[in-house]
């Protein structure tokens, strides 16, 4: 008996969802990878301002506490910018060396 997923048998629903990196290249797998890694880091940026925000709420005027959260928030931000200014980063070089191979992974 076939285990179904989604209405899917498995073996079809297992050729559609997961990559095959079997004679693949180093770049396939960060090509796959790199889709993934914008939504990561958005909810990464999300939750880490979240905290940051519920320790400040929290810190009842406490000095300590205000700096560490507002420590937790800039840290947030700045990983984020870091993140951004890379992205930019090599799609500018990438167009500006006409290298195809970037703009491919970048559509």
């Amino acid at each position: 008996m076939d285990s179904l997923i989604a209405g899917l048998p498995f073996d079809t629903w297992e050729e559609e969802t997961v990559p095959n990196f079997a004679g693949g290249t180093v770049g396939d797998v960060i090509n796959s990878f790199i889709t993934y890694l914008f939504p990561i880091a958005g909810f990464t940026l999300l939750v880490y301002l979240v905290i940051g925000g519920y320790k400040w709420l929290t810190s009842m005027g406490d000095p300590k506490g205000i700096q560490s959260a507002r420590d937790n928030i800039t840290y947030a931000l700045l990983g984020f910018a870091i993140l951004v200014a890379a992205y930019w980063i090599v799609i500018v070089v990438g167009r500006i060396l006409d290298i195809s191979a970037i703009s491919d992974i970048f559509q």
